[in-house]
């Protein structure tokens, strides 16, 4: 193999080390995007459940004062 092809692999090689990186990178971006809508999601679902725990038991408390009422 000459110089010059050794040279026009490794030139390829060099491109091919290139664009994994800038892949790498778009990934690490995008991955940190998903973390970061997955930990707002969380949230939404810790203040629902909130919500239903406070709705429940604003429930049994009406069932209480009807049950002392004699409904």
């Amino acid at each position: 193999m000459s110089a010059l092809s050794l040279r026009a692999h490794l030139d390829n090689a060099v491109e091919i080390a290139k664009a994994i990186e800038a892949a790498n990178a778009a990934a690490s971006r995008a991955l940190s995007m998903v973390r970061s809508q997955l930990a707002d999601a969380l949230d939404v679902i810790h203040d629902l459940k909130s919500q239903i725990v406070t709705k429940d038991n604003m429930i049994a408390e009406l069932q209480e004062l009807r049950a002392r009422e004699g409904r």
